[in-house]
């Protein structure tokens, strides 16, 4: 078994200037599709397998570092070098996604707020959200059934993110996705661009301001990593959004124009949590 890559799982010195999202987040899956066919056939042309180059399994960090060199030198290349690409390809070669595991660590439950032992006022507002998490219905449990105890926090690269309180939702596909070149859910595009492809929707986010009050944003990305819609609920006020989303198959743009977990006053009024 080919061990898994070596925390932290972020991209050495950073995510390299170069490698930028696509400014389109709202293109369709049919122009994706056509946009990466020069990018899928530059990678099975360049990918050399683990076998192919005599690497150990213990060696958990070659795919990374192979798929974080083919994503830099696309993101580098010339317009004429990427133009000049035969687009056939339609997919990657299965052995590119290897050791390309989607949850690392990023938790189902993620805190964008600074969580570390210099942020002990944070981490005491942390519990209490957890707390406040919890079934007040008669039932027990967490609100988000077992997605609520797979929480922490999003663990930005040092060598980019200088200052933790800037950390913003826009952060959040590329310190879970983009940081390991995960090839199962980017693509890039005919210009160099990054484009999220997977895991868009329902994703459970705590601000620091949500921090600060108590509240869980739910919210959905665009291809591009930009929010398409993000909607703030009271801790105690996510079991209903969770029974829609994840058993009702409903998706975030109905919670809100249902006012499922409450209509906006009811999740909007500042509550402290510094205080409770």
């Amino acid at each position: 078994m080919v061990a898994l890559p070596s925390k932290p799982f972020h991209w050495p010195g950073g995510i390299p200037a170069e490698v930028k999202a696509d400014p389109n987040g709202d293109i369709t899956r049919d122009e994706i599709n056509e946009q990466a066919k020069g990018w899928l056939l530059f990678v099975e042309e360049k990918w050399v397998p683990r076998d192919n180059a005599n690497v150990p399994d213990e060696e958990g960090d070659y795919e990374v570092r192979q798929r974080r060199s083919l994503v830099e030198t696309w993101a580098k290349a010339s317009q004429e070098f990427r133009d000049d690409a035969t687009y056939s390809a339609s997919r990657y070669p299965k052995n590119t996604l290897e050791n390309d595991h989607y949850n690392y660590d990023t938790p189902q439950l993620v805190c964008l707020a600074p969580l570390g032992p210099s942020h002990p006022v944070n981490r005491s507002k942390w519990i209490k959200l957890n707390i406040l998490a919890y079934r007040l219905d008669g039932e027990t449990g967490h609100c988000m059934d077992d997605m609520g105890f797979d929480h922490g926090s999003l663990d930005p690269n040092p060598a980019t993110v200088h200052d933790l309180s800037d950390v913003q939702l826009t952060d959040v596909l590329p310190r879970a996705v983009l940081e390991m070149a995960n090839f199962e859910h980017i693509t890039m595009t005919r210009q160099g661009t990054v484009l999220y492809v997977r895991q868009l929707k329902n994703w459970f986010v705590v601000t620091q301001q949500d921090l600060d009050a108590g509240l869980i944003t739910t919210v959905d990305f665009k291809h591009n990593g930009q929010v398409d819609i993000a909607v703030r609920r009271r801790a105690y006020n996510m079991n209903p959004v969770y029974q829609y989303l994840f058993c009702d198959s409903r998706c975030v743009e109905q919670v809100d124009n249902d006012d499922v977990g409450g209509q906006d006053y009811m999740n909007t009024e500042y509550v402290d949590l510094t205080d409770v």
